[in-house]
């Protein structure tokens, strides 16, 4: 003879008493609890306005790239000429047109020159490339 399992879904088992599953159900909760509210860290409320403010510094921060990576036009690429004439107010938003007095004491510093396309702005990006890096550094032991 062949025995057909048994389908226990089909089977109910009734508690011997509502209270003991009230009881159950009680620590159950108490238990979970206990354990978010350990798990929840002090420093959690400076989470939010702290990415918020390194999210402005890294804007910041990739907005005075932005120059360094902008090259003198050449004569045969269209695309680099006709830019300048479709945006004419793009170079006044740049940090070397606005500020020319920090354009000129970076250019005192040989290794950090940015009016000269050769290492002095390659060296400039770097070191706001390695400050970009720190910030995000920051930004991910902030967020937890």
């Amino acid at each position: 003879m062949q025995q057909r399992p048994q389908n226990l879904r089909s089977r109910r088992i009734q508690p011997t008493s509502l209270e003991r599953t009230a009881t159950i159900g009680m620590r159950h909760l108490r238990y979970t609890d206990s354990s978010a509210a350990v798990k929840k860290p002090a420093g959690r409320s400076f989470a939010l306005p702290g990415l918020l403010l390194l999210g402005l510094l890294l804007t910041l921060i990739y907005l005075a790239l932005y120059p360094l990576f902008a090259v003198p036009v050449v004569g045969h690429d269209t695309v680099r000429q006709a830019l300048p004439k479709l945006f004419p107010w793009q170079p006044a938003l740049f940090w070397t047109t606005a500020f020319p007095a920090l354009v000129q004491w970076l250019s005192q510093i040989a290794w950090l020159n940015p009016t000269t396309p050769g290492m002095g702005r390659a060296n400039l990006m770097l070191l706001l490339l390695g400050l970009a890096w720190i910030v995000n550094l920051f930004a991910v032991r902030c967020s937890g």
